[in-house]
């Protein structure tokens, strides 16, 4: 079941059933993880014609079950609205459920069909889930005894068969029309068809989004089908997808058009392409003005710096190609470094590359001058052991990093991150990995449940299932390793067994520190970090860190404050830049040598 936050049913307040009634208003999912339904439920909403056609609809949808032979049930909320449940013997899959449901609403208008037709977030309150608004709760309308009889007697295959031949002529009538090509597209050469990205993904598998991104549903979809455009998806494409049943959160959000989805989906499809072709003709006009050099991925160090850093020919920070040459990397250390590196060291130096990596995506370059402390804390290993990896990773042969420059006082050490040359020619050609390079999250610190079980989860897919051997070999850590993992991870909802082997679980990592009480001990390793860098900084004399009278001050404790500004530490725009956000601190020297100069803030003391 899910419990209620603001009304809606999210994933991640998702609890096991239990046999008293929760505290809190809760929904329990209509299909289960393997996208099948036991219970046909009927929703007629009040909010599409209101009482009076709830009233006609259930009692249009109750003559229906009867002429079809139907067991069946129902209750009432406290808006108005009712639910109409019909168990079923043979559980049945989305893809058959969701053309009868469309049929049905044919018939209902009052009928919303999102609870049906929703793989992920499909949800309904039963008999006795209190309202999440209105208080109240879900009241039984049918007698008991014929409720009872409909659970324990469910119905058998005949009846299902029955209401598909009774909405035989719905069912036709909401059919897809007939996919033609999309003249707008051009067609002079064929494209190539990627995967959208992880967070319009998670939208079109469940219809879940960022309210601080989108303010409506119709922005969270257009966003949806831009992203698909852009990535090489045409209307056939993406009605194919709607029709299968691979994207049930983008259907739910085309649900509202009824039988004229089609034509929405096709206008929100143009719309995309205008703001693609707009945007890809600013981006060239900008290129126009800014020219940048020609790159091919290559391993080594493939121009001297100096001529990375000078002229109209210099590499830019968050550019494309930068961007692009990080994905290459990324996929490069994937393809090789669970055979590169095996054993237990070998985990620590892959979280180590890891740690490079995000911090290089961060930054949007392959220049990279984060201290092992910075590093540390995506690596989940101490600064030490980060130390010692960044020395062994450089001095082996053909190496995924290149120490550029070292000594730099204030600063870290200048890396640049480097493709092997003995995999140039497979990531030219190796599918770009989605999303971002995951840092090792606290979760997986020696303080949590470990490096094994990071790279445990990294590779459980998200939907569908692999196996143990194949999860093993996809992780590479050993077998004892990966079932002790694999126990760490169920324990905390991080993954779950299925049929067909593993795969990710629905519980949010943020949750899980929680369940760790990692949270402090995070903020007490920022704090200590923040310290040890002030310290050297000062005793480099980098940065003023003494009080007016030109002492040290000494830290106030956990919990003290003072109101004296005399014996606080000043506070730096430097602090708060590297600790909140990630920047670099590059000694003035040194800007001029910097592939991506940044500029230095200013000491200040709160007022």
């Amino acid at each position: 079941m899910r419990i209620s936050r603001g009304g809606r049913y999210f994933a991640r307040y998702e609890q096991a059933l239990t046999p008293r009634r929760p505290s809190a208003a809760a929904a329990v999912r209509t299909y289960d993880d393997d996208g099948y339904a036991k219970t046909l439920v009927l929703d007629l909403d009040m909010a599409s014609g209101g009482r009076r056609q709830v009233l006609a609809d259930s009692a249009a949808a109750a003559a229906l079950a009867a002429a079809i032979g139907a067991r069946a049930f129902a209750d009432e909320s406290p808006s108005g609205g009712r639910h109409i449940y019909i168990p079923l013997a043979t559980p049945r899959h989305l893809q058959e459920i969701r053309p009868v449901v469309r049929a049905l609403r044919l018939l209902l208008p009052s009928l919303d069909i999102s609870p049906m037709c929703n793989l992920a977030a499909g949800c309904i309150r039963p008999p006795g889930a209190a309202h999440p608004r209105l208080g109240g709760y879900q009241v039984l309308c049918s007698p008991l005894a014929a409720a009872l009889d409909a659970v324990q007697r469910p119905n058998p295959d005949a009846v299902w068969d029955r209401l598909r031949a009774r909405l035989a002529p719905q069912i036709a009538h909401d059919e897809l029309p007939a996919v033609v090509p999309d003249s707008a597209a051009p067609q002079t050469q064929a494209t190539t068809r990627r995967p959208l990205s992880d967070r319009y993904e998670q939208i079109a598998r469940t219809a879940e989004y960022d309210t601080t991104r989108y303010a409506t549903p119709s922005e969270a979809r257009q966003a949806v089908i831009t992203s698909a455009v852009a990535r090489g998806w045409t209307s056939p494409d993406i009605q194919a997808q709607l029709s299968d049943g691979g994207w049930p959160g983008l259907a739910t959000l085309y649900a509202r058009y009824r039988s004229h989805w089609s034509t929405a989906l096709q206008r929100d499809v143009e719309n995309a392409r205008v703001w693609i072709t707009q945007r890809n003709a600013a981006s060239r006009e900008l290129v126009s003005h800014h020219p940048t050099s020609e790159h091919t991925p290559q391993g080594g160090h493939p121009r001297a710096l100096q001529k990375v850093t000078g002229g109209a020919g210099s590499l830019t920070r968050g550019s494309a190609e930068e961007y692009r040459y990080l994905r290459q990397w990324w996929s490069a250390v994937q393809l090789s470094a669970a055979q590169r590196y095996p054993g237990e060291r070998g985990l620590t130096l892959r979280a180590v590359l890891a740690a490079m990596g995000a911090a290089a995506q961060q930054l949007g370059s392959r220049y990279v001058a984060h201290g092992t402390r910075s590093l540390s804390l995506g690596a989940g290993v101490d600064p030490t052991t980060v130390a010692g990896a960044l020395r062994i990773l450089r001095a082996e042969p053909d190496p995924f990093i290149e120490l550029l420059e070292d000594d730099r006082g204030p600063g870290g050490d200048l890396y640049q991150l480097r493709i092997p040359t003995a995999l140039v020619e497979a990531v030219t050609v190796r599918p770009w990995p989605r999303g971002r390079i995951p840092a090792v999250d606290p979760v997986f610190s020696a303080d949590g449940l470990g490096l094994p079980a990071h790279f445990v989860y990294q590779a459980l897919p998200a939907e569908g299932s692999v196996m143990a051997r194949g999860l093993q070999t996809a992780a590479g850590v050993s077998r004892a390793a990966l079932y002790r993992a694999l126990n760490h991870l169920a324990d905390h909802g991080l993954a779950r067994r299925v049929v067909g082997g593993w795969r990710r679980g629905r519980r949010a990592l943020l949750a899980v520190r929680d369940d760790l009480d990692l949270g402090s001990r995070l903020a007490a390793r920022h704090e200590r970090f923040a310290a040890e860098r002030r310290k050297w900084w000062a005793y480099l004399g980098y940065v003023p860190a003494t009080t007016s009278s030109g002492q040290l001050p000494a830290p106030d404790l956990p919990g003290e404050a003072s109101d004296d500004h005399s014996s606080v530490e000043p506070i730096t725009a430097i602090d708060l830049l590297m600790d909140r956000l990630g920047a670099v601190l590059v000694p003035p020297d040194d800007l001029d040598s910097l592939p991506h100069p940044v500029e230095l803030p200013h000491t200040y003391l709160p007022p």
